[in-house]
């Protein structure tokens, strides 16, 4: 997602969060620890929306059962997401609404540093608020989306992401995946970079795939790193099976992502 353009993010990484690509983030925790949410108001599930002043930026926003935050952006083609970016990091919510002081936007390198805070709307599942850093700041409003296919509360199926794959990663690198059913994963791609790690079901029981990636030497794009994150697959109306992955290194000093249709 570059959030902004890079006018208006990069100050485009945000895509309409006016914020300045050249703006550096550095490593650092998990952000917040996640205060416990109220009874009123749990954040847990996913979002759909768009970042406002960007209509060609589309967000979409997962809020795990830990707190943690993972949101992709990019543009909508035939139903699927072209992601161009993704920031992540912790989240506390509250009985008005979430927020989180130290999230990182890996649609720039280095990771930019942002800032979210978020009230819930007067919809059920909604959620409108801003996203800034130190340079400036660009609203956003998200909430359940009735055209996506993707169910949260749905419980993950290996099958959904088992067998060849063919994903294109941030860098516009091509990758040819395979992932077997025991979760196992192993990848090359068209540079040159050899990795392998496993793809397994959430012990939450949501729709939700934890990943581990542990990369080869350069040109690999985290040389000799390992990273972690999530992967999401869902069915499109066409039939086909969109599968999209976001990874970090332990110190949120760089990530990337990859995503395909088959």
């Amino acid at each position: 997602m570059k959030i902004l353009e890079a006018s208006a993010w990069r100050i485009g990484a945000l895509a309409g969060l006016g914020l300045l690509a050249g703006c550096g983030g550095g490593g650092g925790g998990e952000g917040d620890a996640g205060t416990p949410a109220s009874a009123a108001f749990s954040a847990e599930g996913v979002y759909g929306g768009t970042l406002n002043g960007s209509s060609a930026l589309s967000l979409q926003m997962l809020v795990l059962d830990n707190g943690q935050l993972w949101a992709l952006y990019g543009q909508q083609s035939n139903g699927r997401l072209l992601v161009s970016g993704f920031f992540q990091g912790g989240s506390s919510a509250s009985t008005s609404g979430i927020r989180a002081t130290d999230l990182r936007d890996f649609g720039t390198a280095p990771p930019m540093v942002l800032n979210l805070s978020a009230s819930t709307g007067t919809a059920a599942g909604t959620l409108a608020g801003t996203l800034a850093t130190l340079q400036g700041s660009a609203s956003f409003s998200v909430g359940p989306d009735p055209s996506s296919t993707y169910r949260y509360e749905a419980r993950a199926l290996p099958a959904m992401v088992q067998g060849s794959w063919t994903l294109t990663t941030l860098q516009g690198e091509v990758q040819s995946v395979t992932v077997a059913a025991n979760g196992n994963l192993t990848a090359s791609g068209l540079s040159g970079c050899n990795f392998s790690g496993t793809v397994l079901p959430r012990a939450s029981g949501k729709n939700v795939f934890d990943v581990i990636l542990r990369f080869g030497p350069a040109p690999c794009a985290l040389p000799n790193q390992t990273a972690t994150g999530i992967a999401l697959a869902y069915p499109l109306d066409n039939g086909s099976t969109q599968l999209v992955v976001a990874v970090h290194d332990a110190g949120r000093t760089a990530g990337t992502a990859a995503f395909g249709v088959r």
